[in-house]
């Protein structure tokens, strides 16, 4: 019963195949947020690959892979099953590095102390996921220790080494060596150029260094890969809450001491959309302002598609939502808002057609379940609208139009 003993992940080498999908750390959000990645944030992943993890799993336990197969029961979220799994291989095999990580990981997840990492390391010192994940770990209580862990997980250019240099970064912001946190970040994002939450982090370091154009670069990317303009509220302030009217008054003051900086003008027109502000003709005043300013208008022609929809302007929107696709082709959430875009406007087929295409851009994307869920519940296919209406409520408990939609196919399923 006990795993394979493979060197994948070993420290200082290259990756190859990640069976244990060492970057699906729990304590990672401790740290940093991994944004909407299916990638690192193991909730995410079992919502959008339960059935195929359990499938996975059975296998593994009928090849002899026994921690592999518990490890991939508790990503699809079948935490009972997967503990007594660990439990039994520990049982008969001692020395089983993987599922004493497995186990230690999935008690971290439900709030209970374990020594199981600790076992897992002294048995495979080398490999990059044990020493990664007990350094994020150890950042709170013992920086010492964490950063010779993480150190040591670095030199991997997989799921592993990602984790070891966000600890990094984190462990040099709070010993205020920006730019050594900094540099982890870069080669990070080498690793994992895909990843929007890691361009916010650096994003984020890069404002706290002053560095303006290098936050505004980062801004353009984590957003085209991972949806999320509330990252320039950062440049308002950064450590406060979000609070639309104080935002407001910030954004007006910085537009009135700069002049029509696009990005500002952009902010400021989400900031007048919000419900605690509803200026909507306001909102969409600074949208068209801000896609003419833009040197790269995609995401900003997005939401001024919404925003020409909020006053009831349907051709307008539609022409918006058509140009920002035009302009960033490989965006997988400008795909879904022209989707949906369609579909508040009857065009279901037209929908369905572009919310698949978005979300074969980018799977991660809830509103690209919903939205292609809502398209086909209209298309009269509800058993496969329930299918991606579950994907997007669970990943998205608070979209109430979601769930209404899901309820309605469940409804017609039953």
């Amino acid at each position: 019963m006990s795993a394979r003993r493979g060197t994948a992940g070993t420290i200082g080498r290259k990756s190859g195949a990640d069976p244990f999908r060492e970057g699906l750390f729990s304590g990672l959000r401790d740290v940093a947020s991994p944004g909407r990645s299916s990638r690192f944030d193991p909730f995410r992943h079992g919502v959008l690959n339960g059935r195929e993890l359990l499938a996975e799993a059975a296998r593994g336990a009928a090849s002899g892979d026994a921690a592999l197969g518990a490890r991939l029961l508790r990503l699809a979220g079948n935490g009972e099953d997967a503990l007594a799994a660990f439990a039994a291989i520990l049982r008969a095999d001692p020395a089983c590095a993987s599922a004493w990580a497995g186990r230690w990981e999935l008690k971290l997840s439900r709030g209970t102390r374990d020594d199981g990492i600790g076992r897992a390391v002294a048995l495979e010192p080398r490999r990059a996921a044990w020493r990664a994940w007990r350094g994020l770990r150890l950042l709170r209580r013992d920086a010492r220790r964490a950063r010779a862990d993480l150190e040591a997980a670095a030199g991997d250019s997989g799921p592993a080494g990602v984790l070891a240099r966000v600890g990094l970064h984190a462990f040099s912001a709070r010993g205020g060596r920006g730019r050594r946190g900094t540099e982890a970040l870069d080669r990070a994002i080498a690793c994992a150029p895909r990843e929007g939450w890691l361009r916010r982090l650096r994003a984020l370091a890069r404002l706290r260094a002053a560095d303006e154009p290098g936050f505004v670069s980062d801004f353009e990317a984590q957003n085209l890969l991972d949806e999320g303009i509330g990252t320039l509220t950062k440049a308002l302030d950064r450590e406060g809450p979000y609070d639309p009217p104080r935002f407001l008054a910030r954004a007006d003051r910085a537009l009135k001491a700069r002049g029509r900086v696009y990005w500002l003008v952009a902010l400021r027109g989400d900031l007048r959309r919000s419900p605690e502000i509803g200026d909507l003709p306001g909102s969409l005043r600074d949208w068209e302002e801000a896609a003419g300013l833009a040197p790269r208008p995609g995401w900003v022609l997005a939401h001024l598609a919404r925003a020409r929809q909020s006053v009831g302007d349907a051709r307008g929107a539609l022409e918006a939502a058509a140009a920002a696709v035009a302009a960033e082709p490989e965006c997988g959430w400008i795909r879904v808002w022209l989707a949906e875009v369609r579909r508040k406007y009857g065009d279901s087929a037209g929908a369905l057609r572009d919310a698949d295409a978005g979300l074969a851009l980018d799977a991660d994307y809830e509103i690209g379940y919903a939205c292609r869920g809502a398209a086909l519940r209209a298309l009269g296919r509800s058993a496969d609208a329930l299918a991606d209406l579950e994907k997007a409520t669970a990943l998205a408990p608070r979209l109430g139009w979601a769930a209404r939609e899901r309820d309605l196919a469940r409804a017609s399923v039953l």
